[in-house]
């Protein structure tokens, strides 16, 4: 028997004018080490940094792999045309690369809040740095970095929309856009309209290849839910070829090559399950074709 210490340790400040806290782990097996420091200043500037430090590059020989995410939020700051300004941040790594597949798994699971913005980054600090793990891996000579804003929209904020831009570089070099937006209306706590979209772009100049995916889900307006996936696809190489679809295409059609697997768009009657009374429907249009399709489904269960 032998002591063995933890992996992870967690830690919480409330001193009044200054609060936050921070979370430390480490990975003996992968030679990695991370941490989350989030401090909070008389509860109106909060920053938030999370960082990744792996001392083994992927073929295994010496060298470093570094990621660095922080953010600032702060009271809005009025722009104009009733947008604020409620936050910046960044993301920076050295020999870090932006691993597509798992970006968009991370989409699909609505984790992009890992990166932008992440909210309660302490307890939810294991997620993250997992997902930040998986979304960004260490590449030796590959760099990734790109500036995020947080805007708001109406006082008090109704329209919030987190946006950031990463740029990885050298070449091929690739460009990811991440987006959230949320709104609730009148108010977050009696949200008679609520709409939350994801939305994650990629453009590779490598393969000549852009794709800008938009998913919309827990939104409902007074009592009809609303879910639903699109798409934008765009090939500039040497078989180009376009498509876009809200809803996804036509169960007969050969879909273009990279061309994700959408849901359809869902207009729902209840916010239950039974009865449930539901509109299915999906537009399209590609290089050589114009698509439309719906069903109504009516579901009773005694």
């Amino acid at each position: 028997l032998q002591f063995k210490p933890p992996n992870g340790l967690g830690e919480e400040l409330d001193a009044g004018l200054i609060s936050g806290g921070g979370y430390f782990f480490i990975d003996n097996a992968k030679h990695r080490y991370a941490g989350v420091l989030e401090c909070s200043i008389a509860e109106i500037v909060q920053v938030k940094i999370i960082g990744i430090l792996d001392t083994v590059l992927p073929d295994g020989s010496p060298g470093f792999s570094l990621l660095l995410v922080i953010t600032t939020e702060f009271p809005p700051i009025q722009l104009s045309f009733g947008f604020t300004l409620n936050g910046v941040g960044g993301i920076g790594g050295v020999n870090r690369t932006m691993a597509v597949d798992a970006l968009r798994a991370g989409f699909r699971a609505h984790h992009l809040d890992s990166v932008l913005f992440p909210s309660d980054p302490i307890n939810n600090a294991p997620r993250i740095i997992s997902d930040l793990s998986s979304f960004f891996p260490p590449a030796d000579g590959r760099y990734v970095f790109g500036p995020m804003l947080k805007l708001g929209w109406g006082t008090p904020t109704l329209i919030t929309l987190s946006l950031g831009i990463i740029l990885e570089i050298p070449d091929p070099i690739r460009i990811v856009i991440l987006g959230e937006i949320r709104m609730a209306l009148p108010t977050d706590d009696l949200a008679l309209i609520e709409l939350n979209i994801d939305v994650l772009g990629i453009i590779d100049f490598g393969v000549k290849l852009l794709t800008i995916q938009g998913t919309m889900y827990d939104s409902h307006v007074l009592i009809y839910s609303l879910s639903g996936d699109m798409a934008v696809m765009l090939s500039w190489g040497d078989n180009p070829n376009f498509a876009f679809s809200v809803g996804g295409l036509n169960p007969r059609f050969t879909p273009p090559p990279n061309f994700p697997q959408l849901n359809r768009c869902c207009v729902s009657i209840g916010l239950g399950d039974n009865p449930r009374l539901s509109s299915n429907s999906y537009y399209g249009v590609t290089s050589n074709s114009a698509q439309f399709g719906a069903n109504v489904d009516l579901l009773i269960e005694g």
